[in-house]
């Protein structure tokens, strides 16, 4: 049984469905800080680039910007702007003549991009070795150490050498 009675008509009370107040936000509100000393027009022409390239579906980072250009770019974090690297996973002997990745490293280099080429197959055979067998059967392939450890000096040594700026 419900613990309070149904309003009667005549009771005086009036029901009024409540509509819900919203106000729309404008389509595109931009707000750009100028710090006074950068010329307007300056920031136009470093945002025009930008356009240009991204009308073309190709990303910001491709651009070689100067450092004045650069600090104007990041309080906007474009996420193209960022800087990339590419890695890509080929067959065991995938590393020589492969058009696949000598695509790859065309696109990147474009991009101002570094590509790292592994093996997943055999970064995870050598998961399961002890270190003395690591290295013969890198030594068998040719290599001196695991597509894990280039992956990772790669990406040390790209993402430390970027000027201060250029990730933004």
């Amino acid at each position: 049984m419900p613990d309070h009675e149904p309003l009667r008509p005549d009771s005086g009370v009036v029901v009024e469905e409540a509509l819900p107040q919203v106000k729309q936000p404008p389509l595109y509100q931009v707000v750009l800080l100028n710090d006074d000393y950068t010329p307007m027009e300056f920031v136009v022409d470093v945002l025009e680039k930008c356009n240009a390239v991204l009308d073309q579906a190709r990303p910001v980072r491709s651009i070689a910007f100067s450092k004045e250009e650069l600090a104007v770019l990041k309080p906007l974090c474009l996420i193209t702007a960022k800087p990339a690297m590419f890695v890509a996973n080929v067959a065991e002997d995938g590393f020589q003549n492969n058009p696949h990745l000598d695509r790859l490293r065309a696109f990147a280099q474009k991009q101002h991009a570094p590509v790292v080429a592994i093996c997943a197959k055999t970064e995870a055979e050598l998961a399961d070795m002890d270190d003395a067998d690591k290295a013969m059967f890198l030594a068998e392939m040719g290599q001196t150490e695991s597509g894990l450890a280039r992956l990772i000096r790669a990406d040390i040594a790209y993402f430390n050498a970027q000027p201060s700026g250029v990730l933004i």
